[in-house]
């Protein structure tokens, strides 16, 4: 499936399928990467072709927190197109297995007999829906370092909407339920802690599923603050958003 070079000096546009396999932890771990970090470390293999090629994202970030556990990814695949898929775990380059399959089940391509090299080139004909399967190589683990992390689903007040015209404020309440409870900032800074935040849309213009992902690690996070309200109803009668407003906020009075 390795698509041989067939132009040295002539600089091409080619599709590009960026997959960011992540482990995220809520515990002490000097060696754990953030999601920033691994989609600069993604980017470098897009940007890495000796032979010129420009490869374009498809605008997607395919993120999953992986330990022993194997995620999927669904995406179509355009035909006449050269695809590069890569991936990393952000601990070593051979670190993170993936696999490609079509709606068969029928294996395209997997890294594992390449030694699970970081990034892939393939030409598809045809358009067909694929389905990616990612997970962890357990004989690459350090034995001397095994992993110390913990998982939790951070409860929202409203996980979901139908509608979206205004901003949306995704609020998760700090109680006896939160895992988040009784620890204080500087204790979640020791702790290397990162809230991952993803979304899950329908895009009806391409009738397929987006999904996008954003990371906050503990240096991005403030304390005491509230966002200020960007949207107001001018003479007309007409909302106006501010976009340029959107990261504005008001300190609270302790």
């Amino acid at each position: 499936m390795k698509l041989p070079s067939n132009s040295k000096n002539k600089m091409v546009k080619y599709s590009t399928l960026a997959l960011l396999s992540l482990f995220v932890t809520l515990a002490s771990n000097s060696n754990a990467q953030n999601c920033d970090s691994l989609y600069t470390v993604v980017q470098s293999y897009l940007a890495n072709d000796k032979e010129c090629r420009l490869f374009v994202s498809d605008g997607q970030t395919y993120a999953a927190f992986l330990d022993r556990e194997k995620a999927e990814f669904k995406t179509t695949l355009y035909g006449n197109s050269l695809y590069r898929i890569a991936a990393s775990a952000g601990t070593k380059d051979d670190y993170v297995i993936f696999s490609i399959y079509d709606s068969e089940e029928n294996m395209l391509f997997t890294n594992r007999t390449e030694k699970n090299v970081p990034f892939w080139d393939f030409k598809v004909k045809n358009t067909f829906p694929v389905r990616i399967e990612t997970e962890l190589d357990p004989d690459k683990q350090n034995p001397a370092m095994p992993f110390e992390k913990e998982y939790f689903k951070l409860n929202l007040e409203i996980s979901d909407i139908n509608f979206f015209p205004l901003t949306w404020t995704a609020v998760h309440k700090v109680d006896e339920d939160s895992p988040l409870y009784n620890l204080s900032f500087s204790a979640l800074e020791k702790r290397n802690v990162e809230v991952i935040v993803l979304v899950k849309a329908f895009d009806e213009t391409f009738s397929q599923e987006i999904f996008e992902k954003h990371s906050y690690a503990h240096h991005h996070w403030k304390q005491n603050v509230k966002f200020k309200r960007n949207f107001k109803v001018n003479d007309k009668g007409v909302v106006e958003l501010y976009v340029d407003q959107l990261n504005d906020f008001d300190t609270l009075s302790n």
